[in-house]
């Protein structure tokens, strides 16, 4: 009697996070619908070494509707086992052409720097022009003289290896890219220019000039092609090159382990498992009467002890007429597909409708078992509301007669409403002092979240400052969490006593059987338990203590089975059980839907430094 809820919200956990880890990359895939008619470099090798970048592109948005660009600016390379080299980027401005400030922010694209350009307000369209002013440190390398390439053989040279487009590149055509390169000085002894795919040796248009070599492409780019430029100057121009290096983090720099560090873990981890014990043990354990004073709320109370048990009493009937489906939530705490299996059968045995076993059908009807139920004239004012929705859900735009195969896909909301209404019942009986599975739900809840909390701010603090540890124990917090939460539905003292009753009611059910078929032939006691026996899972036992002619006699008015079939105990047991199995896959089940997802990322930049390319949003 239980609903298997928990494989759904990790599903949908799961959902939610691979929609944030591709929702970047589909959105890369689908950009497309304009071009960027020119894209123009000046960049400016400056005497203190750094290279001052003025990026003129024109983006031709034709009838869409978009906020502006964001460019991709690489910031970080490897560089080797033990180091990554860094481009420190400062953006002095972004304007439009006639030099007004367009609005932009700077996010983190590790590793890139992605700037955002355009006002998240407002949108355009057509030909539009961004102004991308920035400089970059470290972006030049020096040439050893016994390298290969070096233009002198004494001394080396220095040079300047740059991705104009790089990495991933834009997503549309770059219909024209030119360049030009400007030194502190006359001293430039070499250029050229590559363009095409990653990682291809084409050469462009390249024109040499000892202070300010040119650069174009021989035509439009494709989506996603780099450009980069190489030029090469004497030693002396700029202070000698050194590349910015950053150690590189292995696991130690996440996970630092200070004996603070380590305290402060183990304590939070304590203290969390802690809280959520004394939760359940406040919250979650039910309540009893103390003594003999039973069914009076305002009777002595207490929790029940750990390991406590009751003392079972038979009972011949079930206590204070329970229904079926009540009694069933109130062993389990749960209201699910076998408690409404049980009232369709009570209904059933109260003659309110009649179900019919069809047997297996063809080819055509995938060779499933199918059962018909039909729908009596009797009212059904007396009825809790439960039982109602159960009922008139099984019927409702049908003229009294309904397949269960017929019900796939269509009757789950009815059952949604059914359980919700059977666990309002239990708690106006006074069984519970709120919806358990509204209890539950909550810890759930929040046993997730501190789980994805966990591991979210373990991540940020291992990169900001290595204390990955100091949020860690959050993770086995917030599953230990999600575990309780199983048991936080909580029965009141009058639940505990009623639990107690229904209990001993079962153990009559399950072995009670000499003298009782002779009860049966004045109360029909198999038809009117029979729902209760499908709730305990006892079928089989309790139609094995009545003979075939006593069980078709008690379900001869509501029950018909195969035709041409046997009827006694086995069969009927059998087609009891083969009805709940049908009932539970056909009633929860809902429409099923695709979709589909995109997915963009990879790449990788050209043979220089820089580059990173666009997009629009």
């Amino acid at each position: 009697m239980r609903i298997p809820r928990l494989h759904l919200v990790f599903a949908g956990a799961a959902a939610c996070l691979t929609a944030l880890a591709h929702s970047a990359p589909a959105a890369l895939a689908q950009d497309t619908g304009w071009t960027i008619p020119s894209f123009d470099a000046q960049v400016e090798i400056q005497p203190d070494g750094r290279i001052h970048i003025v990026e003129t592109i024109q983006a031709d948005f034709d009838r869409l509707e978009k906020h502006g660009i964001y460019r991709d600016i690489p910031v970080r390379f490897g560089y080797d086992d033990a180091h990554e080299r860094v481009y420190p980027v400062d953006v002095r401005s972004v304007t439009d052409r006639g030099g007004r400030a367009i609005p932009y922010t700077e996010l983190d694209a590790s590793p890139y720097l992605r700037l955002q350009i355009g006002d998240p307000d407002v949108t355009v369209s057509g030909l539009q022009t961004y102004v991308i002013d920035y400089t970059v440190q470290g972006a030049l390398n020096a040439i050893a003289p016994d390298a290969e390439g070096a233009l002198d053989a004494a001394a080396g040279h220095d040079e300047l290896y740059w991705n104009i487009i790089g990495g991933e590149g834009w997503p549309v055509p770059v219909e024209s890219v030119t360049v030009v390169v400007t030194a502190p000085r006359s001293g430039v002894r070499r250029a050229t220019c590559f363009e095409g795919p990653p990682g291809s040796t084409e050469t462009c248009a390249s024109t040499l000039d000892a202070q300010a070599p040119r650069f174009s492409a021989t035509g439009p780019l494709a989506a996603g092609d780099n450009f980069s430029v190489v030029v090469g100057f004497d030693k002396g121009m700029v202070p000698a090159p050194t590349p910015v290096l950053e150690a590189r983090r292995g696991p130690g720099d996440f996970f630092k382990t200070s004996p603070l560090l380590l305290a402060s873990s183990f304590l939070e981890l304590v203290v969390g498992l802690g809280l959520v014990a004394m939760g359940w043990w406040r919250f979650g354990r039910d309540r009893r009467f103390i003594g003999l004073q039973y069914l009076d709320p305002d009777a002595p109370q207490e929790t029940r002890p750990l390991g406590a048990g009751d003392q079972l009493v038979v009972e011949f009937q079930p206590p204070e007429r329970m229904k079926p489906a009540q009694m069933g939530l109130l062993i389990d705490e749960r209201a699910d597909t076998l408690d409404i299996t049980a009232t369709i059968i009570d209904l059933g045995v109260r003659g309110y409708l009649k179900i019919t076993d069809l047997g297996r059908g063809g080819l055509l009807e995938g060779f499933r078992h199918d059962w018909q139920l039909d729908r009596s004239a009797k009212p059904a004012d007396d009825l809790a509301p439960y039982e109602r929705t159960v009922l008139n859900g099984l019927f409702e735009g049908r003229d009294g007669t309904v397949k269960l195969s017929d019900l796939r896909n269509v009757y789950y909301e009815d059952l949604r409403k059914a359980q919700s209404e059977l666990y309002e019942s239990a708690v106006q009986a006074g069984w519970f002092p709120q919806n358990p599975e509204t209890a539950r739900t909550r810890w759930l809840v929040v046993g997730i979240l501190l789980m994805v909390g966990g591991v979210g701010l373990s991540v940020a603090l291992g990169v900001a400052a290595g204390a990955t540890l100091l949020a860690l124990p959050l993770v086995p917090i917030g599953f230990f969490t999600l575990l309780m939460s199983r048991s936080m539905g909580r029965r009141t003292a009058m639940g505990s006593e009623m639990l107690r009753r229904s209990l001993g009611f079962r153990q009559y059910v399950a072995t009670a059987e000499t003298e009782r078929h002779k009860h049966n032939e004045t109360h029909n006691v198999f038809a009117e338990y029979l729902p209760y026996a499908i709730v305990f899972g006892l079928v089989e036992r309790w139609a094995r203590a009545f003979k075939p002619i006593e069980i078709e006699q008690a379900t001869g008015g509501w029950y018909v089975g195969q035709p041409g079939m046997a009827f006694n105990a086995a069969t009927f047991s059998d087609g009891m059980s083969t009805f709940t199995g049908s009932v539970g896959s056909a009633l929860p089940s809902t429409p099923s839907s695709s979709g589909s997802s995109g997915f963009g990322g990879g790449g990788f930049s050209g043979g220089g430094g820089g580059g990173g390319g666009g997009g629009s949003w």
